[in-house]
C-alpha cells in the first residue's frame, strides 16, 4: 500500500481527534463534577438507548474485524429483523428480571459487532 497525501491527512485528523478526546476526558476527570467523562456519558446513554450500543458495535466490527466480501448481504432485512428482535428481547428481559439495562447494552454491542462482520464489507478502492 502506498501512502498518499490524503493518507497522511486522514491519519493526522484521527490522531488529532484522539488527542483532543483524551485531553478533554482527562480534564473533566480531574474536576469536581461526577459523571461527566466521555465514558460515563456514553455508558449512561447506552443504558437508556440500546441502539447506541448496537451502532457502536457495528462501527467497531467494521473498523477492527473487516471483511472484503459480505457473507450474508448488506441488505439482509430478515437478519436485521432477527437481530433487532433479539436485542429487544434481551432488553425487555433485563428490565423484567434485573430492573436495569446493564446487560442489554453489552449484548447489543456484541450483536452489532457480529452483525456488521457478516453484512458490511470493508473494501478499499483497490478491493483490499
Amino acid at each position: 500500500m502506498q501512502w498518499s497525501r490524503t493518507h497522511s491527512i486522514t491519519l493526522g485528523v484521527l490522531v488529532g481527534c484522539a488527542l483532543v478526546l483524551i485531553g478533554w476526558d482527562l480534564a473533566v476527570f480531574r474536576n469536581e463534577v461526577p459523571g461527566d467523562t466521555i465514558s460515563a456519558l456514553l455508558w449512561e446513554a447506552a443504558r437508556r438507548w440500546w441502539s447506541l450500543a448496537f451502532l457502536m458495535g457495528m462501527l467497531m466490527g467494521h473498523l477492527f474485524w473487516p471483511r472484503t466480501k459480505s457473507v450474508i448481504g448488506v441488505a439482509s432485512l430478515p437478519l436485521l429483523g432477527v437481530t433487532v428482535t433479539s436485542v429487544l428481547a434481551v432488553n425487555a428481559a433485563s428490565l423484567m428480571f434485573w430492573g436495569a439495562h446493564d446487560i442489554a447494552s453489552p449484548v447489543a454491542f456484541a450483536v452489532g459487532f457480529f452483525y456488521d462482520h457478516l453484512t458490511w464489507p470493508n473494501l478499499g478502492k483497490d478491493g483490499e
